[in-house]
């Protein structure tokens, strides 16, 4: 879900960037620009809320199906959201239309490009309701009979705004954060005038800002998000001792107040002085004192094993290959003379749209693999894993059932199908059967510990050759554009004057008059 935050900011640095699907938009930004950003949107939630209306008739006549049928209508609606916000930025002229009545201000006019389909989104849990509404209802009922607490459930509006800041705004904030501090780096340098001859200065400025934001924002994002210390008890002393004996240091637990409607946690900050924990009411009330230490060793194993620098660097490899595979094939295509025709606005869109898609599903699957080694890290830490005498430990199968026992918790307190596919994370019942075939063997020898030390191998030398490349492009040591399967103008002129002075040295060594060797201008034109 959190995909569509970058989905959504990705686009509009890309109109930034200077790539068109078309020459020019199709609709002259206008009066009639509001009517195609938000008419559609509208038709949308109206088709959505139908939809869920008829289900939710069906659901209380006995068919259950229906419930899932809403969901994936719901899940549709937010993609085709996504979807009209692309035809905006490119097709509509939303983003010259804002920007010609407000002007190019610090994410102001990023913040109001983006208000359509952020509204669009909200649109969708908002529409959805009634069905969430049923499902809560029935799990209320079910927590009451186990003898669990129960959450009070919140108006349609709460609802909706609770689901659009844990899902939207939780990535949402530091991407825009990030984003604004490169934009007020580049417009410093404009009010001061930098010259190319300081480009380097700026370039480093905009990266070393967009990093201190990245440091500090997990506590900039807590302001949209109803969070607090973790209370002292039992609870709060085994998370610290989980972190001590793996040596991990965070600033603060957290507890994540979602009214029970997430069962859930997450580690956030790549430094110890801005790292938090954080941690759900409704899995500390939901899950056994075992089943909440897995789930910290899950978390703990994320920070232990650097996946979130990690995940930088991965999707760093995967931007800079990819794309310049695709932009060798794009010059050795054009070269051949096969894309004489189309348009260069269209040979972007469809390089961009496939070289973001093979990004996303490269990194999906790499960090499905990082999903893989916390859970196994979990296990290792509930099999002794950080103990003296681990060295020879084997993983334990009371360790396995408290860490699938947690996942499958959580898979039916969120009402998640436990075969539901996920981009990042993986399906809970792909997860749980891979932690059963764990049992038993040595905590220190595990097949996905050698299998991500190899991906961080390969994405980290990849990345490092490719930064070295551009370091020394840049200092003139070496010229980038002998990847070029086009050949310079200059040298091709080259080849073919030297060929012609061989030419004429060969005749004129078999007695040719050179008059007759030397190429002459074509009729009707001028030669010097």
């Amino acid at each position: 879900m959190q995909v569509l935050s970058i989905i959504l900011i990705a686009m509009i640095m890309v109109h930034d960037g200077g790539i068109r699907v078309v020459d020019q938009a199709l609709v002259e930004p206008g009066r009639w620009t509001p009517v195609l950003v938000f008419g559609p949107l509208v038709g949308l939630i109206a088709i959505l809320s139908g939809i869920v209306a008829i289900g939710r008739r069906r659901v209380r006549r006995g068919k259950p199906r229906w419930i899932i049928r809403a969901e994936r209508a719901a899940s549709a609606a937010r993609l085709l959201v996504v979807a009209h916000h692309g035809a905006c930025v490119f097709l509509y002229g939303w983003v010259e239309a804002v920007r010609a009545v407000v002007g190019d201000l610090v994410l102001v006019d990023e913040i109001i490009i983006l208000a359509p389909a952020l509204l669009g989104l909200f649109a969708t849990w908002w529409a959805v309701y009634p069905i969430d509404r049923i499902v809560r209802e029935a799990m209320l009922i079910r927590s009451l009979d186990a003898g669990q607490p129960v959450y009070s459930l919140p108006g349609r509006f709460g609802h909706a705004a609770t689901q659009f800041r844990l899902h939207i705004l939780l990535l949402l904030v530091p991407i825009l954060l990030i984003a604004g501090a490169a934009e007020a780096v580049d417009r410093v340098a404009f009010w001061l005038d930098v010259g190319p001859r300081y480009a380097w200065a700026v370039d480093g400025s905009r990266v070393l800002c967009s990093l201190v934001v990245l440091l500090a924002a997990p506590a900039v994002t807590f302001a949209v998000q109803d969070v607090e210390r973790f209370p002292d008890g039992p609870i709060r002393d085994m998370l610290v001792r989980t972190c001590r004996r793996h040596r991990v240091g965070v600033r603060e637990l957290v507890l994540w107040k979602t009214g029970g409607l997430m069962i859930n946690a997450a580690v956030m900050g790549f430094v110890r002085w801005f790292r938090y924990v954080l941690m759900t009411d409704g899995l500390i009330q939901t899950m056994n004192e075992h089943q909440v230490e897995a789930v910290m060793a899950h978390e703990v194993g994320h920070v232990r094993r650097h996946h979130m620098p990690w995940m930088v660097v991965v999707l760093l490899a995967l931007l800079t290959s990819v794309m310049l595979v695709l932009d060798l094939a794009v010059r050795g295509l054009e070269h051949a003379g096969r894309l004489d025709d189309v348009s260069p606005g269209w040979i972007d869109g469809v390089v961009l749209v496939s070289g973001m898609s093979i990004v996303l599903l490269g990194f999906g699957w790499i960090s499905r693999r990082f999903e893989r080694q916390a859970d196994t890290f979990a296990v290792q830490h509930l099999s002794g894993l950080g103990l003296p005498g681990d060295a020879d430990g084997r993983v334990r199968p009371e360790a396995v059932d408290a860490m699938r026992g947690a996942l499958m918790t959580i898979s039916s307190l969120n009402a998640v199908d436990p075969d539901r596919r996920s981009w990042r994370h993986g399906s809970i019942a792909w997860r749980g059967d891979y932690l059963r075939t764990l049992t038993g063997r040595p905590m220190q020898t595990l097949a996905i510990d050698r299998h991500v030390r190899w991906i961080k191998a390969v994405c980290g030398a990849w990345l490092a050759l490719f930064v070295l490349a551009t370091v020394l492009a840049e200092a003139g040591v070496i010229h980038l554009d002998a990847l070029d399967p086009t050949p310079e103008p200059e040298l091709t002129e080259l080849w073919i004057y030297r060929g012609i002075d061989r030419g004429i040295d060969r005749g004129i060594d078999r007695g040719v008059d050179p008059g007759r060797l030397v190429p002459t201008a074509p009729a009707g034109t001028e030669s010097s």
